[in-house]
C-alpha cells in the first residue's frame, strides 16, 4: 500500500478500474499524414465534435486536427513553415462560440520565433502575430491561450523579452499585441513561464513561471485588472515543496490549485492549493512517486468539480511507466483512474482531461497506441 503525508495523517493510495478506450490512433500504417503526437487538452463543439493539434506529422510541421464522436479524424489544417506559416504547435486549441479555433505555434511565421494563429471552421488559417524577439516581444509561446468576453487573447512566451527571460502577451481580435510583464529573475522574478494562463471574474490574471522566484524553483504570479504585476508564491522554501510549477487553475472561492512537475517528498511533483488570504498560503495536497506504480510528473491542468476532487493526468509512472489518470479527494486521497501503456494503449498523456456532462473524461497521450510512427499517440476516453 502506498501512502502519502497529509496534515499528520498516512492516507493510502487506491486503485479503480474504470473503463478506458482508444478512438483514434495517430499515424496507423495506412496514413502517416494525419499527424503524430498530439498535446494538450482537447476542446468539443456542441455537435460532439474534438479538436486538438499535433506537434508533427501531416504534410509537414504539425497539424490541427477534429475526431468526430465515432472515432473518425479529419485534418483541418497543416502546418507547412511556407510563406510565414507557424510550425510545431505544442499545445492544443481553444474554440469560440462560431467554431474559430485558436492556438500557438513554437517556431515558424516571420522570424522563425513562434506564432499565434486562427483557423476558420473552413480550414482558412489567420497568422495573429509573429513573433520576432528581441526586448520588446517574445520567442516561443508556449501553452494554451486564454480568451477573454471581449475576444482578447492571452498568453505566454518562454524566452524573449527585454531580460531574455519570457513574456506575458495580450492579443487584440485582429492581432494587435500588448506585452503585459517582463520576466526579469535578477528581481527574484518567475522565468521561463510554460503553461497558459487563467482569469478570475474580475479580469486578474493568474499563472505560474517553471523557475526563477526567491529560491530559483518557480513561482506563482498574479496580474491584476489594473495590470499590476506581483509574485504570490515562491516554490522552493521548504525541502517537501514542489518546484517546476506546471499548471493552475481557479476554484469558486478564488483559491489556486495546481501542480509541480518535479518535487514534494518523493521528488515525482505534487499537487498544491494556495489559499486567498492577506497572505497567499499553499499546501502540498499530494506528492507523486510514492511507489513505482503512481503517477510521475503532473503536466496537464487538472479538473475541479463540484465536490472540490481534482482529476488530472501524470505525463510518466504507472505500472507501465506511461502515465496515469489521478483522482484526488479535497483531504488528499489518490485514486489511480487509469494505467496507461497497455497494448494498443496510449502513453505519455501530456495535457488534461476534457469530461462531458455524463462525467465521461476524454484526452490525448503524445505516444502509443497502434500508430506506425513513434510517437503516435491518440484521443482516448475514460467511462467512469
Amino acid at each position: 500500500m502506498v501512502v502519502v503525508f497529509l496534515a499528520g495523517l498516512l492516507v493510502p493510495q487506491s486503485m479503480v478500474a474504470q473503463t478506458e478506450s482508444v478512438l483514434y490512433n495517430f499515424c496507423s500504417l495506412t496514413n502517416c499524414t494525419d499527424g503524430h503526437g498530439p498535446a494538450g487538452t482537447l476542446v468539443r463543439d456542441a455537435n460532439g465534435n474534438f479538436y486538438g493539434a499535433t506537434e508533427g506529422g501531416g504534410v509537414a510541421e504539425g497539424t490541427v486536427f477534429k475526431v468526430s464522436p465515432d472515432g473518425g479524424e479529419t485534418v483541418i489544417y497543416n502546418f507547412e513553415f511556407a510563406n510565414n506559416d507557424g510550425s510545431f504547435p505544442e499545445d492544443g486549441v481553444i474554440i469560440d462560440a462560431q467554431r474559430n479555433l485558436y492556438g500557438t505555434t513554437l517556431y515558424g511565421g516571420s522570424a522563425n520565433l513562434g506564432t499565434v494563429y486562427k483557423i476558420s471552421p473552413a480550414g482558412s488559417e489567420t497568422i495573429l502575430h509573429s513573433f520576432t524577439g528581441g526586448s520588446s516581444d517574445g520567442i516561443g509561446p508556449y501553452g494554451p491561450l486564454l480568451r477573454d468576453k471581449n475576444g482578447n487573447l492571452y498568453g505566454t512566451t518562454i524566452q524573449g523579452g527585454a531580460y531574455f527571460y519570457g513574456t506575458i502577451y495580450k492579443l487584440t481580435p485582429h492581432g494587435a499585441e500588448t506585452i503585459l510583464h517582463y520576466f526579469n529573475p535578477d528581481e527574484h522574478d518567475g522565468a521561463g513561464p510554460i503553461t497558459g494562463l487563467t482569469m478570475d471574474k474580475q479580469g486578474n490574471l493568474y499563472g505560474v513561471a517553471l523557475v526563477g522566484g526567491r529560491y530559483k524553483e518557480g513561482a506563482v504570479f498574479e496580474i491584476n485588472s489594473k495590470g499590476r504585476y506581483s509574485i504570490l508564491y515562491n516554490f522552493g522554501a521548504t525541502a517537501t515543496d514542489g518546484n517546476g510549477p506546471a499548471t493552475l487553475t481557479l476554484d469558486a472561492s478564488g483559491d489556486l490549485y495546481g501542480t509541480t512537475s518535479v518535487g514534494g517528498t518523493y521528488g515525482a511533483g505534487t499537487v498544491f492549493k494556495l489559499f486567498r488570504g492577506a497572505n497567499w498560503n499553499e499546501t502540498v495536497l499530494y506528492s507523486f512517486g510514492s511507489s513505482t506504480t503512481d503517477g510521475q510528473n503532473p503536466l496537464g491542468v487538472p479538473l475541479l468539480d463540484a465536490q472540490g476532487n481534482l482529476y488530472g493526468t501524470t505525463f510518466m509512472g504507472g505500472n507501465a511507466a506511461c502515465g496515469t489518470i489521478y483522482k484526488l479527494t479535497p483531504s488528499g486521497e489518490e485514486t489511480i483512474l487509469h494505467d496507461f501503456g497497455g497494448a494498443g494503449d496510449g502513453c505519455y498523456p501530456d495535457g488534461g482531461l476534457l469530461k462531458d456532462s455524463k462525467g465521461v473524461f476524454y484526452g490525448v497521450t503524445f505516444a502509443g497506441g497502434t500508430g506506425s510512427y513513434t510517437p503516435g499517440g491518440v484521443v482516448y476516453k475514460l467511462v467512469p
